[in-house]
């Protein structure tokens, strides 16, 4: 019996049916390959130094990492030691204070409506002298940001 719409083709007829099998090879030609997206990649964005006095917290509830235990083989605060805690932690914020503190938090006080510091940030890293790790009352800030979100200008 020929269908409706095409004759050219054989439709069931009285008391049949026509099966049709689609096989994964034929479901795999007609699909869309799927496209694995990309892993996303985050960075260490360096904010500026900016005053963190008792007056001006950045950070509301900041995790504290210690690098201060000569003992330990993490004694020394560098800026790739407090970035790499804070990032193993998954925190989004990260700062050096004073050569020997560090501080995580995923949300900080609207630090851009601060303006960076252009001295204050001058104490020396404990754990590598070259560095600067904030100072008694500022500290050097950074934020993890996808690394396609940063211009290549």
């Amino acid at each position: 019996m020929p269908c409706a719409g095409k004759a050219s083709e054989s439709c069931e007829g009285a008391f049949k049916i026509n099966i049709h099998e689609r096989s994964e090879r034929a479901a795999a030609a007609t699909e869309s390959p799927k496209t694995p997206m990309p892993p996303q990649i985050y960075i260490w964005k360096a904010e500026g130094c900016y005053n963190n006095s008792q007056e001006k917290q950045i950070f509301p509830n900041p995790a504290i990492l210690s690098f201060e235990n000569p003992e330990s083989p993490t004694a020394g605060l560098t800026i790739e030691k407090c970035l790499t805690g804070c990032e193993t932690m998954d925190h989004q914020f990260a700062a050096v204070k004073n050569g020997n503190k560090c501080y995580c938090d995923n949300a900080s006080m609207p630090y851009t409506e601060q303006k960076p510091e252009t001295s204050g940030c001058d104490v020396e890293c404990q754990g590598d002298f070259t560095q600067k790790c904030g100072g008694k009352q500022a500290i050097n800030l950074f934020s993890r940001v996808m690394a396609s979100s940063l211009s290549t200008g």
